[in-house]
């Protein structure tokens, strides 16, 4: 698709956009729906804004991210790989956020495809109070989920994590080479919903009540287990 460069930002049209071995130091808008791009390379972006319904980034097998999703939008956005099946690792600083009513969806493919593998060593959020508890802001869909680092809903927010027929693990602390134990942390008010089959090694906590409504963890689906 044709790029609008303006202001230090990249404006993303509705196009099948391909960005490979470019260092950008601006945004990444996506301003428009069906606004996508596959990200491959050495490419980097220290923030990508979705603003837009039914809106995506693709990431190459082995990507490893250390910027910020924010999804800003009341529709649905994607974070998946860009055809190929592999691994996407959110890395230590690396960040994504629903600052808005809309759902910002890990792992499911939805305009490229490919089945992912997804290593969480930063932090997701949902810190957005819901209309409906059972709306979750951050979806995590991929077919297999690592989390070393911080899934939160707090502030009313809500999260879902795993797949209907996927495998989580949230991890135990590794003392060589140090590794962190993975942390869930359901605040006040807020819910997390937990699909698929469960290993639990690290943290979990759930808060209290806000506004009158208690903080829940939930486990759905007729064929889940969980490893507490």
């Amino acid at each position: 698709g044709a790029w609008d460069v303006t202001g230090g930002t990249f404006n993303l049209g509705s196009a099948s956009n391909f960005i490979t071995n470019v260092a950008i130091t601006g945004d990444l808008l996506f301003p428009v729906s069906s606004a996508r791009v596959r990200i491959a390379g050495t490419t980097t972006f220290p923030r990508a804004r979705f603003q837009s319904s039914s809106t995506s980034i693709g990431f190459a097998p082995g990507s490893v991210f250390n910027g910020e999703i924010i999804n800003e939008s009341t529709s649905s956005a994607y974070v998946e790989m860009n055809g190929t099946n592999g691994t996407f690792t959110l890395g230590p600083s690396g960040v994504i956020r629903s600052t808005s009513t809309g759902t910002v969806n890990v792992g499911g493919g939805f305009w490229f495809g490919g089945e992912m593998n997804f290593v969480n060593l930063g932090t997701i959020s949902d810190d957005v109070g819901a209309a409906a508890l059972t709306t979750a802001h951050v979806n995590l869909n991929a077919a297999t989920i690592s989390n070393r680092g911080l899934i939160r809903a707090t502030n009313g927010g809500v999260v879902t994590i795993g797949a209907a027929n996927g495998t989580f693990v949230n991890e135990a602390a590794v003392v060589a080479p140090p590794q962190p134990a993975g942390t869930i942390t359901v605040g006040d008010g807020s819910r997390a919903s937990l699909l698929g089959n469960w290993d639990n090694n690290g943290t979990l906590t759930v808060g209290g009540t806000l506004n009158s409504v208690p903080a829940r963890l939930t486990f759905e689906g007729v064929n889940d287990s969980a490893d507490l």
